[in-house]
């Protein structure tokens, strides 16, 4: 009896100490820790026969693909979707060709693939759906594959506020932006009333955003306002002629938020305003350097003047002039929107609780007295 007693006491004590075990692990499993992607510290890409593929989680969610054609034959792609989000669909992927040749490689942008979170880890598979223009094996064939990683410490529910006085972002590359015949820079912008401006050139004028340009130089090509009295938009080129200039008067007012564009296509600059192109002037010619022609700003110019008042989020720059259904595509999808798939992208800054380059070239920005407002 006595020993049946101490048996039976025995199995009481074991079982509880399992179940306290078991709920252990499930806790711990719930909070990540023997989640395979708990231990993933940098993004990792695993499969896609046939593609050569890196990505990133950018704010909102959004999956960014840079997806290179490693097959003996030209691709199109079709659809990309995954586990998160069976709906995920390409950012404006009609909007460009989606045609790889061998060896040619795209940004592609995917909705609802990524944890919308700050400084969360994520693991989803993804399944690249492409065909062939071959009549007799067309396909479409899956390239599937699984991207892993966490996504950035930052909150990506705030915004990029300027001070107008000393507020910028200056973002080095390890090339030129941009040294082509054609070229797009867009920001979403709310225009603060009061002070702004300053430094050595062109004190009533506010600079944006501005591409190819050294410390302390000029930069090209530039999106600006003026807050002479005119609230005009301004985007301006150097090429044939330094400066080409494409101004156009009462475009803006302070306290709302707007979509300007710049674009540059070997025969006009023009400014574009929330999906209208408002005014184009006539150029022609490869864009200069000016500086060491390795350095981009947003906010101010070369960070010593021309500061802007107000904020700005959704920077971007792409190597080609888009079209008019492709400019007010962004505008029609509101400022969280990402680019463009299948584009010419050379950066994207969100500008949404840091200021990083979520375009694949990692030229991301460095902050120089900007706040960071819930958006």
């Amino acid at each position: 009896m006595r020993n049946a007693q101490i048996s039976t006491e025995y199995l009481i004590v074991y079982a509880m100490a399992l179940a306290v075990i078991g709920g252990s692990i499930v806790i711990l499993f719930s909070l990540g820790i023997f989640n395979p992607s708990s231990y993933v510290s940098q993004n990792v890409v695993t499969g896609f026969g046939g593609l050569a593929v890196s990505q990133v989680c950018a704010p909102g969610g959004v999956l960014a693909l840079d997806i290179e054609n490693t097959n003996n034959y030209p691709i199109e792609i079709t659809s990309i979707n995954g586990t998160s989000s069976l709906n995920a669909s390409l950012i404006g992927g009609t909007l460009f060709s989606t045609v790889l040749q061998t060896g040619v490689s795209q940004l592609f942008f995917v909705t609802d693939l990524c944890p919308t979170g700050s400084n969360t880890r994520y693991s989803s598979t993804v399944n690249v759906t492409y065909i062939t223009g071959s009549n007799t094996n067309p396909g479409p064939f899956h390239s599937i594959g699984t991207v892993s990683g966490q996504t950035s410490s930052s909150n990506f529910n705030s915004i990029a506020s300027f001070n107008g006085v000393s507020s910028f972002v200056s973002i080095q590359s390890n090339k030129p932006l941009d040294t082509g015949n054609s070229a797009t820079i867009a920001a979403w912008v709310y225009w603060r009333p009061g002070a702004g401006g300053g430094g050595a050139c062109c004190n009533t004028r506010q600079e944006i955003f501005g591409l190819d340009s050294s410390p302390n130089s000029e930069v090209n090509p530039i999106l600006a306002i003026n807050d002479s009295g005119s609230q005009s938009v301004e985007s301006w080129v150097c090429a044939n002629q330094c400066w080409a200039e494409a101004r156009v008067a009462n475009a803006i007012s302070t306290g709302s938020w707007y979509l300007l564009v710049n674009t540059y296509n070997n025969s006009e600059v023009c400014t574009w305003v929330n999906g209208v192109k408002e005014i184009c002037s006539a150029e022609t010619g490869n864009l200069i350097l000016l500086g060491s022609g390795d350095y981009a700003y947003i906010g101010a110019r070369g960070g010593t003047g021309s500061f802007f008042n107000g904020f700005i989020m959704n920077a971007q720059a792409y190597v080609d002039a888009l079209s008019a259904a492709q400019i007010q595509y962004l505008y029609s999808e509101g400022r969280f929107s990402p680019p463009l798939s299948g584009s010419n992208l050379i950066g994207w800054w969100p500008l949404q609780g840091n200021a990083n380059d979520y375009s694949g070239y990692n030229n991301n920005g460095i902050t120089t007295n900007i706040q960071w407002v819930p958006s």
